[in-house]
């Protein structure tokens, strides 16, 4: 039986960049940080020699953000679109959109538009250095499952 979503992996180019973003201005604590190598991580994965450095960080509830870096194989940059195959984006849930909003946009952070209110939620869209979408939502009267 599945209990919840443990984390969601980004595979990084940079993991200075992306540590100032989802640690620095996105204020995620670090959990744990690793340099994996070895038969068990090569039979995981499915690879030879592989060599990441991970970080884990928390995005509460027992949800976390785990950034990889592989430096073997190393990692090209691809750029995605939001309707292309695969996973699309993460959504993290805040508790003031228009102050995050803002505070993002002051540090340079990449918007798809301004925040935009639905039924349940106001969301936008935000790009993270390796161009991933990441939406923050400020929850207005979102329906629970029992």
């Amino acid at each position: 039986m599945i209990v919840s979503v443990r984390h969601v992996g980004i595979v990084v180019l940079d993991l200075d960049v992306a540590l100032r973003f989802y640690h620095g201005l996105l204020g995620l604590p670090i959990v744990r940080q690793a340099q994996e190598s070895g038969k068990a991580l090569n039979d995981m994965l499915g690879l030879e020699s592989a060599k990441v450095t991970t970080i884990k960080l928390s995005c509460g509830y027992g949800c976390m953000v785990e950034l990889l870096r592989f430096s073997w194989p190393e990692s090209e940059f691809t750029d995605r679109e939001i309707y292309d195959h695969g996973i699309s984006h993460i959504a993290l849930t805040v508790t003031d959109l228009d102050a995050e909003y803002r505070r993002l946009k002051l540090s340079g952070v990449r918007f798809v538009g301004e925040p935009v209110q639905s039924d349940f939620a106001r969301v936008v869209f935000a790009f993270d250095p390796d161009g991933n979408m990441i939406e923050l939502v400020e929850e207005l009267n979102f329906p629970r499952a029992a």
